[in-house]
């Protein structure tokens, strides 16, 4: 079913005053000229295209951190975390506090201990998996449980798998693990 549009919705008011806003016309026009190329090379209609767009878009927002970084044990995973979006992906520290679902000033507070310990750039390799930082949006996990859990239930990987790639002891992710599947277990009931 196509979609049709209330011409008096927010939407069209929205797209009215981008096509009639002169600093943009070129540039419109540029994105109707690749819609229409993609349109006719790759058979792609008008919707494929926004969903292509929508999809990238979200990818591109999906921010991930190599677990390679997460194998340091002189600074704290959160640390490590701060430290690798503030000076990696020069985000805010306001940013950085919504993305992780922390105040700012704990924020401001972790980056500032860990440029203490460790003021050399971050090291690290390209690694095989990355963490997607989403994960540390759930504040009933510690940051070690909720990488645990996802390395564990996303990529089925073992205990000692777990530990060889966090740089951790086998027994110390058993304990984590388990301790964030309690605390999960006792949120759903």
């Amino acid at each position: 079913m196509p979609n049709t549009f209330d011409v008096d919705s927010p939407d069209c008011k929205n797209i009215r005053n981008l096509i009639t806003d002169p600093g943009l016309s070129g540039k419109l026009e540029n994105i109707y000229s690749a819609i229409e190329i993609l349109a006719s090379k790759y058979k792609f209609d008008h919707q494929q295209f926004i969903d292509m767009l929508n999809f990238l878009n979200t990818q591109k927002e999906m921010l991930t951190i190599p677990a390679s970084l997460l194998r340091d044990r002189s600074s704290g995973i959160l640390e490590i975390i701060v430290k690798f979006l503030k000076e990696e992906k020069a985000l805010t520290y306001h940013k950085i506090a919504v993305i992780l679902n922390r105040n700012d000033r704990t924020i401001w507070a972790t980056y500032n201990n860990v440029r203490k310990k460790n003021p050399e750039k971050l090291a690290y390799s390209k690694s095989e998996f990355s963490v997607p930082v989403s994960i540390f949006k759930d504040r009933k996990l510690g940051t070690l449980e909720a990488v645990a859990s996802y390395l564990k239930e996303k990529f089925g990987f073992t205990y000692h798998e777990i530990a060889k790639l966090l740089n951790r002891d086998e027994r110390n992710i058993w304990t984590v693990y388990n301790k964030s599947k309690k605390k999960r277990k006792n949120d759903i009931t």
